[in-house]
């Protein structure tokens, strides 16, 4: 596959998980209970699964690496990220964690796009 296919597959990858986390802080910000608990399950088990080093998911593994470089968030605040998004939601440490996840991955999809550019040139 060529450079920019692979970086093309980030930032898909990248932009599914930011648009999903945006999707929730939304949700809790507005109190919005249109389908609030898929998109809660869903972002929790994908957050599971970035926190689990032992994943053989692919992409959660890819995603774990790129946080990984970043000090904002330890696996151990990801995997209680996942657990108490269900629980409690509305939590300011939640809201919190949750922002400085989307700010990463609005971050690394800047990031993606730059050497997107640099390897078509």
């Amino acid at each position: 596959m060529s450079e920019i296919g692979l970086f093309s597959d980030l930032y898909q990858l990248l932009h599914e998980i930011a648009e999903l986390t945006d999707e929730v802080i939304i949700a809790i910000k507005t109190n919005d209970e249109k389908n609030r608990m898929s998109i809660f399950e869903e972002l929790s088990g994908n957050l599971s699964n970035i926190a689990d080093k032992g994943t053989k998911d692919i992409s959660s593994r890819i995603i774990a690496n790129i946080l990984q470089k970043h000090d904002t968030l330890t696996f151990s605040e990801i995997d209680l990220l996942s657990q108490k998004l269900l629980v409690d939601p509305h939590n300011q440490q939640v809201i919190y964690s949750l922002e400085q996840l989307a700010k990463i991955l609005d971050h690394e999809q800047i990031s993606v796009i730059a050497r997107m550019r640099g390897a078509s040139s």
